[in-house]
């Protein structure tokens, strides 16, 4: 239930207000649900889901913070304007918003209530936590590692009915050996995406290995934990983006009464900041040239000879052979990931012999967003070619758009 004092009633009330106003083609859900499923701006088949309903340090849910759910929604809003950003995948959305929800989480560890109660020192420390990622920012194998400790010096780990550490059981109610990773997560205040770092996993396998527990994976062996990394410059702006927008998107937040932060957090810019504090990527390995060389021979000759050319009564593995040779083609003349290629629909390719070939794809480095880039005649052939022989897939599917995933 939502505390309600002078202070946050107001950011409530806005809250309320602006859902009748907050309509989108990417927004497949009301403003005000706990919930929101969203969708890419072009492709309303490929959807995600934002949880509003996490666990904030002090044990309530940001649902239950007006003043920060306030500020949390509008920042999933209006970050999807071109003024603030490029997003126009669903999944990039949700990865930006779930980030913007921990750095809330960070707040609350500081008996904040409010972006606008943050200051220069607070960004400075988020700044410091962030170059380690969300095991940093949410303070989790600390707290994790804290509450164990705690329960092991009070009364040790047995293996039934611990009353720090619950035993985890099926759907029928039979215990089964196992550590209740969500029950702990929950005991130490932490939303529940936290069991997907790495050192957490590490600690609670750790403990229920020397507490009679069993684990899921019995490969896991005792060791010591991975240390906290240095995130990448990329992955660290990810994290201070949020912020820089937010200050951004100040004046929109303030006309509707709605919290933010007060002061610019980085005079030089987010991206320069995490250009000193991130550390650079290493070099994507590459195969031998000639092995290369004679991969991209042999998928051209795949595509272009006629003595291959895939018919209904085609083996399933001749199809296969085909598809692969014109993902290389693709993939290697368009300079695009995997995963770009891969989000190609049918309708991607324009252009003609005279005027020249286009191919619809989404970047992901640099615009986040889909674009139109010239490609040489070679992939329009690969592209053509893949539309042709998927359409019986994606006819079957149901799927008139996706191109690859079929």
């Amino acid at each position: 239930m939502i505390v309600r004092n002078k202070g946050k009633a107001a950011g409530h009330v806005a809250e309320q207000c602006l859902g009748e106003r907050r309509r989108s083609s990417w927004l497949l859900s009301d403003y005000c649900e706990s919930k929101w499923t969203i969708c890419d701006s072009h492709n309303v088949e490929k959807t995600e889901i934002i949880n509003f309903d996490v666990m904030m340090a002090d044990g309530l849910s940001l649902l239950d913070k007006p003043r920060l759910i306030a500020t949390i929604r509008e920042f999933a809003w209006w970050v999807r304007d071109v003024r603030y950003s490029r997003i126009e995948h669903a999944a990039t959305h949700k990865a930006t918003v779930v980030k913007a929800i921990y750095l809330a989480h960070a707040l609350t560890l500081r008996g904040l209530t409010s972006f606008a109660q943050l200051q220069p020192y607070d960004v400075e420390l988020l700044v410091e936590e962030c170059r380690y990622g969300t095991d940093a920012v949410l303070r989790a194998s600390e707290r994790i590692k804290s509450h164990i400790d705690a329960c092991a010096a009070g009364v040790g780990f047995p293996r039934r009915g611990h009353p720090g550490i619950a035993e985890y059981k099926n759907q029928t109610g039979y215990p089964t050996g196992l550590v209740d990773r969500r029950a702990l997560i929950e005991a130490c205040r932490l939303p529940l995406g936290s069991l997907k770092i790495v050192r957490v996993s590490a600690l609670i396998s750790r403990a229920a290995i020397e507490n009679g527990f069993r684990v899921p994976r019995p490969a896991e062996k005792l060791s010591d934990l991975p240390p906290q990394v240095n995130v990448t410059a990329q992955e660290l702006q990810r994290w201070l983006d949020p912020l820089e927008q937010l200050y951004e998107m100040r004046r929109r937040l303030h006309d509707e009464g709605v919290d933010t932060i007060g002061f610019r957090p980085f005079p030089t810019g987010a991206a320069r900041v995490a250009a000193v504090k991130g550390v650079g990527t290493e070099r994507t390995p590459i195969p031998p040239f000639i092995l290369a060389m004679h991969l991209l021979e042999q998928s051209a000759m795949w595509l272009f000879n006629p003595a291959k050319a895939v018919t209904k009564s085609s083996p399933l593995s001749e199809v296969r052979l085909l598809a692969t040779a014109c993902w290389i083609i693709i993939a290697t003349f368009s300079a695009r990931r995997d995963s770009e290629v891969d989000d190609l629909d049918c309708d991607c390719l324009a252009g003609d012999e005279e005027s020249g070939w286009w191919l619809h794809v989404y970047i992901e480095k640099t615009l986040k967003r889909k674009d139109w880039i010239p490609i040489p005649f070679l992939v329009a052939h690969a592209v053509r070619t893949l539309v042709a022989i998927s359409q019986p897939a994606r006819e079957s599917n149901g799927s008139v758009k996706s191109l690859i995933r079929n």
